[in-house]
């Protein structure tokens, strides 16, 4: 008789991009990691169980985003697209049940849920050329006539059964977005921003930020455009024009 698992030496080792969310912002930052995949073990499934289990201790400005009690119970390609079904595990997150009846939930809930699948969506199409991602739910002991996530999950007025998700950049701390963002927060004068996205190294201190902004141009319009990155990956030229 054959094993029912792959043995630990039957494995390949597959580069990653994982998206988590950056700190508490509205965005999803990539850490780039080695993965083992079991023979009998998809690489969208092993890419799926490391975003449950969360990012590298090493990353201490990311943080996860789908429930740790998920458990993802198939996975199957159907042409250009993934279809992933997790259990109802993946509906308990950090949202509140009265988050109706909070002003910050309300704003907060929409977008924790938009990142949890984007995190997923953006991740797998990273290694596998997906054209988008259909999340099903399988609810123990409901009768269920459509497994497709339902579209009030995303607490933004949708209703009935969900589409398949396409990855969405504007979701992803990509040099451009980082770029505009840092912009807007000069717009905003809101140092606390600024300083999220500025390199550890050599980061003035939030006061010296903000007393920079404030007597900074008033900035009424940018516009930011993609540039070039470095051989190195270490810096990326952007075409910025401003408006003061």
């Amino acid at each position: 008789p054959f094993a029912a698992t792959a043995a630990d030496a039957n494995t390949e080792t597959v580069k990653a991009q994982l998206y988590f969310r950056y700190l508490d912002e509205p965005m999803l930052a990539a850490e780039t990691r080695t993965l083992t995949v079991r023979k009998d073990e998809s690489i969208e499934s092993a890419i799926v169980q490391a975003l449950i289990e969360g990012p590298s201790a090493g990353h201490s400005d990311l943080r996860g985003l789908i429930p740790a009690d998920s458990r993802l119970e198939s996975v199957a390609p159907r042409d250009t697209l993934l279809f992933l079904t997790f259990d109802e595990g993946f509906l308990k997150d950090d949202v509140p049940e009265t988050w109706a009846d909070s002003t910050q939930w309300r704003t907060d809930a929409p977008v924790l849920r938009a990142l949890i699948v984007q995190s997923i969506v953006a991740s797998v199409t990273e290694t596998v050329p997906y054209a988008g991602v259909q999340i099903l739910v399988h609810k123990q002991g409901a009768l269920q006539t459509n497994l497709r996530l339902d579209n009030s999950y995303f607490l933004d007025g949708r209703t009935g059964p969900s589409d398949p998700v396409r990855r969405d950049e504007a979701w992803l701390l990509t040099p451009q977005r980082t770029g505009e963002v840092l912009l807007q927060a000069w717009q905003q004068q809101n140092a606390e921003r600024c300083a999220h996205y500025l390199l550890e190294q050599d980061k003035p201190s939030q006061a010296a930020l903000a007393e920079t902004l404030a007597t900074a141009p008033v900035l009424t319009e940018f516009a930011v455009s993609g540039g070039s990155v470095s051989g190195d990956g270490q810096t990326v030229t952007l075409s910025v024009t401003l408006r003061t």
